[in-house]
């Protein structure tokens, strides 16, 4: 097949969908996200259970209105005889593509085999009807990683659908104004974020947050999941009871913020400033205004590689962000209460001390 059209996915997806929850007892879950009610709907409890943890703190009631968006669960190894078979869609667009998916007339796609657990997962999203499905092989099998993020590019396709994006950053704050810190990889993001929980600020994310892009930008929590390493816990001990996972040579701890600060929790904040970190240990803490081209590239550098596609209007709706927001750089090293100090300022609105 040279093309494969909506049709050839969409009916096949929607029929196996259909087949399963017939037959399976289904659990049901709501959550709020960015304003949004979306329900799971889950053929296998142990699925749901694994998924849940990074986005309970977004757990709320019932509701009786319709949601906005239904995201449906399957675990392949919870289903009975010839019923447990990945449905029969167009593969070869999809194998060929890879991990980095595909779009076709709407139906956003992916299909990924985790070598090392053997477990296959197959995401879709279909931005028409606002519907999703999470297929997976074998729910035991799922890394420790994807617990972390779970469902994270269906719910970047969705977050895309509705005008918003997600933000590779993290997000504290006092219970009004949130500040997100930029940074790559061993920026210091986790050990900043750790130190304001435990000195008084708010969490809205460590890893990923979502944000809009309206006159006073709105960074929404998305995961309550952070990925320590042991030099994490060295600075902070007393949380090394909080490791979901027993760890491995050059492997990280996963844990839920949600369980260690559920005081500290919060569903949105109004963004006030962007942060890119400098950590230079031999150099005193100081904040300096940052060009917005800066500010830009650290937005967009680590977002797109985190996100399962890139797409041109990624690029367009950071460069509309970067305007709203004012951008600083933050050098720090080890004097924690200067830092602690210079950023209580920013969510505060006083930026009278910089360098």
């Amino acid at each position: 097949m040279i093309y494969a059209s909506y049709k050839d996915y969409h009916e096949p997806l929607d029929a196996f969908v259909s087949v399963v929850f017939d037959k399976s007892k289904i659990c049901y879950h709501s959550l709020n996200i960015a304003d949004q009610r979306v329900q799971l709907v889950s053929s296998s409890k142990l699925l749901l259970d694994v998924l849940l943890p990074a986005i309970a703190h977004l757990s709320c009631d019932e509701a009786a209105a319709d949601p906005e968006f239904t995201l449906y669960l399957i675990d392949l190894s919870q289903l009975p005889g010839s019923a447990a078979q990945l449905p029969a869609i167009p593969w070869e667009p999809l194998l060929r593509r890879g991990h980095r998916g595909i779009l076709v007339d709407g139906l956003y796609m992916q299909f990924v085999h985790i070598e090392s657990t053997g477990v296959r997962i197959l995401s879709a999203f279909d931005e028409h009807t606002k519907e999703a499905y999470y297929i997976v092989s074998d729910a035991e099998k799922l890394p420790w990683y994807i617990s972390g993020a779970p469902m994270h590019e269906i719910l970047y396709w969705w977050v895309r659908s509705i005008g918003m994006h997600i933000l590779h950053g993290a997000v504290i704050g006092d219970q009004r104004n949130g500040i997100a810190l930029l940074g790559a990889k061993g920026a210091g993001k986790s050990t900043t974020v750790l130190t304001c929980l435990e000195n008084g600020f708010h969490y809205i994310s460590e890893d990923y947050c979502i944000v809009t892009n309206d006159d006073q930008p709105i960074a929404y929590s998305l995961y309550n999941s952070a990925k320590f390493t042991n030099f994490t816990f060295e600075r902070f001990p007393h949380l090394a009871s909080y490791k979901k996972n027993t760890g491995s040579v050059g492997e990280k701890y996963l844990v839920y913020y949600n369980d260690i600060y559920p005081d500290k929790m919060l569903y949105k904040l109004s963004l006030v400033a962007f942060i890119s970190l400098n950590l230079q240990k031999e150099l005193p803490s100081s904040l300096s205004h940052l060009d917005v081209n800066r500010s830009f590239l650290d937005m967009i550098a680590s977002t797109t590689l985190q996100n399962p596609t890139f797409e041109l209007t990624s690029t367009d709706f950071f460069q509309c962000l970067k305007s709203k927001i004012p951008a600083y750089e933050l050098t720090f090293g080890s004097d924690q209460r200067k830092t602690q100090t210079l950023l209580s300022d920013l969510v505060r609105g006083k930026v009278a001390n910089l360098a």
